[in-house]
C-alpha cells in the first residue's frame, strides 16, 4: 500500500468530519457497524466502501438506493 494514507472529508448534518483512510477497507453508512457511521437518512445502512490499494483507492456502492 502507499506509504501515507489519504483523508476523506465528509459534510453531513451540519457537521464536518475528517476520516483517515488507513484501513484496508473503510465502510460508510447509517448503521453503527460501519467504520464511519453517518446519521443521514438519505444514506443506506451500508452505503459504500472504500478499499485501499497500492495504486490508490477504490470506491464501491454497496447496493444503496441513492447510489
Amino acid at each position: 500500500m502507499s506509504s501515507e494514507p489519504g483523508w476523506l472529508t465528509i459534510d453531513c448534518e451540519n457537521e464536518r468530519r475528517f476520516v483517515r483512510l488507513d484501513l484496508g477497507l473503510t465502510t460508510l453508512g447509517r448503521n453503527e457497524g460501519n467504520v464511519v457511521d453517518l446519521p443521514d437518512r438519505r444514506l443506506s445502512r451500508y452505503h459504500c466502501e472504500i478499499e485501499r490499494k497500492d495504486e490508490g483507492y477504490i470506491l464501491r456502492d454497496c447496493g444503496s438506493r441513492n447510489g
